[in-house]
């Protein structure tokens, strides 16, 4: 239920003394006042709507560093604000907000932005955004993700794809391989036989939900000549650790019976 119109003004007239204290104790030592800043910080985002925009870099910043908190609490409140603030604030402010921290550095927090920012994005804002969309797949294809053996940073890859997946269905097809290259990436890696069940799992949805309910197998095969065109350009270089051969040899464990020429 949408807060009363009194209340939104109120919130709308005082966010810019109040959010200030509120990124501070996010960041304090003292875990009562992490909890109680981020559980503040989610009402005021529902309440404030659009105005959130005009103290967004800050909130994004500080809400990147409590993503990683120690506390489940506070960072199941601070998603609860960024699905705010993706519901409320256009895809392309808060992007181009996030995309130039994303060039200097590759962290968990940052990447832990990216899902609960989408949620709040319908498909067809996404994909209307099309510029967007390439930089934001580009973003979870860097290396420094998809070759990363922390467990927590290959879950949350994993997320994004498959909200991604849920989200968009038949409308990711032109973009479908990049989402597939991916999770191949993270199954290719993956030493938690977990995370190896959830990525074959999110991959036979890619082939289901995109592709008219296509199986697997035939996911691989559409596939496999682009895959094996981007692997050709590196495959000189392969030592026994080199990440494409990973990719690779995944492939050809997981495709079953598909020939390639």
């Amino acid at each position: 239920t949408r807060p009363n119109l009194g209340c939104r003004e109120l919130v709308k007239r005082n966010l810019i003394r109040i959010l200030p204290a509120i990124r501070n104790d996010l960041t304090d030592w003292v875990v009562a006042g992490r909890i109680k800043a981020s559980q503040l910080l989610v009402i005021l985002t529902w309440q404030a709507e659009e105005t959130i925009t005009q103290h967004l870099e800050d909130t994004l910043q500080v809400c990147s560093k409590a993503l990683v908190d120690d506390e489940s609490i506070v960072r199941e409140q601070i998603n609860k604000t960024l699905i705010y603030i993706g519901y409320f604030v256009p895809i392309n402010i808060w992007f181009n907000l996030i995309r130039s921290h994303f060039e200097q550095a590759s962290n968990l927090g940052l990447l832990c932005l990216i899902a609960p920012l989408l949620t709040g994005v319908t498909c067809d804002e996404l994909i209307q955004a099309e510029k967007i969309f390439d930089q934001l797949l580009t973003i979870i294809l860097k290396s420094e993700y998809t070759d990363n053996f922390q467990v927590p940073i290959q879950n949350e890859l994993l997320r994004i794809c498959r909200l991604l997946i849920e989200k968009c269905q038949r409308q990711l097809e032109p973009n479908a391989y990049r989402i597939f290259k991916c999770i191949l990436s993270l199954l290719s890696i993956a030493e938690n036989d977990e995370l190896k069940q959830q990525c074959q799992q999110t991959l036979n949805d890619l082939a289901v939900n995109t592709f008219e309910n296509s199986s697997l197998n035939e996911m691989y095969e559409k596939f496999a000549s682009q895959l094996f065109d981007d692997l050709k350009q590196t495959s000189n270089d392969w030592l026994r650790s080199t990440r494409d051969r990973f990719i690779f040899e995944t492939f050809i464990m997981q495709a079953g019976k598909i020939y390639i020429n």
